[in-house]
């Protein structure tokens, strides 16, 4: 009988996955040596016993040998382990105290695939994920995600966006709000926002060049300078909440047209409501070093160009960030 609570195309996604899993998992017919006493418990019993001990010692199993390896490996692909993941993760927040769960399991996928391709890396981290087809924590997400592939190369870290993206359907879900006038779609365009700036830009410990090339990575999954003017805003665009007024109230839309119906007068409002674009700029600026993933200056000036041109999001200031980290605002243009 099929499962109900998925759409046929997320469970044979996921079937997809679990077969390419078990592909890497090679059948150990004689338990190895480097196994120690381990290797005297039936493979059942093992699981079980894993199943108690903490997410940072079966990392650091993973790399005492390559039984071990392939042991945890297994472990991983049982739905046991997906349940544990879920229960040890589900009440973690923005804020957390103690030991962080997303990021032992990010230790632990790391070390699991140390010896594979980091494609099928982010097989083991979609497996675990793609189940939850409204993701809400995407700050706990962040954490397994540059656990995983911080020190990744920026070619790497590109196919694990891209994995991310096509598993979640936030591929569709892009299309589907830039193809249509900006705004028709709120709640979606917040679902978009919030998985982009929670999942890969608003990390805890991101420096700006890392930012700077996410947010490269992002755009570049659009062809058109339009196109990606539009996701940039939705990204770092101000925000408002559903009565029209601007808060801090989770329930926010994105305000397409506030830089035209307001007159931004105070200091403190342009800094509160252009900072974030001026930061995402300045981070772009800083992909120069990265060769695939750089904006030169060309290219920024487009963007800019197309984001003061559009009817909805004319912008008549921009923030000059001083040394000491203070803001005042830039003399309009002629124009």
């Amino acid at each position: 009988m099929a499962n109900l609570d998925y759409p046929s195309s997320v469970m044979s996604r996921e079937k997809m996955l679990k077969n390419n899993l078990l592909e890497m998992v090679p059948k150990i017919k004689k338990p190895a040596k480097s196994l120690g006493n381990f290797r005297k418990l039936p493979r059942e019993l093992l699981y079980t016993v894993f199943d108690y001990i903490e997410v940072e010692s079966l990392g650091q199993f993973c790399l005492t040998s390559h039984a071990f390896n392939y042991l945890i490996r297994c472990y991983l692909v049982r739905e046991s382990s997906r349940r544990r993941f879920y229960f040890e993760t589900k009440d973690l927040e923005e804020t957390f105290e103690g030991c962080d769960q997303f990021s032992a399991w990010g230790k632990l996928f790391k070390a699991a695939t140390a010896i594979l391709d980091h494609q099928k890396c982010c097989s083991f981290v979609t497996y675990y994920f793609i189940k939850d087809l409204n993701i809400i924590n995407w700050f706990g997400w962040n954490r397994c995600f540059m656990t995983i592939c911080g020190n990744w190369k920026f070619e790497d870290r590109a196919l694990f966006l891209h994995m991310v993206l096509e598993v979640t359907d936030l591929y569709k879900s892009i299309d589907t709000v830039l193809l249509e006038d900006a705004g028709k779609y709120p709640l979606l365009e917040m679902k978009v926002r919030n998985a982009l700036r929670f999942g890969f830009l608003d990390g805890p410990f991101q420096k700006d060049l890392e930012v700077g090339f996410w947010i490269s990575a992002i755009l570049n999954t659009q062809e058109t300078i339009e196109r990606k003017t539009r996701l940039f805003i939705l990204m770092y665009g101000p925000l408002q909440d559903i009565d029209g007024t601007s808060s801090p109230n989770i329930l926010v839309i994105i305000h397409w047209r506030l830089l035209v119906d307001r007159n931004i007068e105070s200091p403190n409002i342009c800094a509160n409501i252009l900072r974030p674009i001026s930061h995402a700029f300045d981070c772009l600026i800083q992909t120069s070093a990265i060769e695939r993933y750089c904006w030169n200056e060309d290219q920024i000036f487009d963007l800019l160009e197309e984001i003061s041109n559009d009817r909805l999001l004319f912008i008549t200031a921009l923030l000059v960030a001083d040394s000491n980290g203070q803001t005042e605002r830039a003399s309009p243009s002629d124009e």
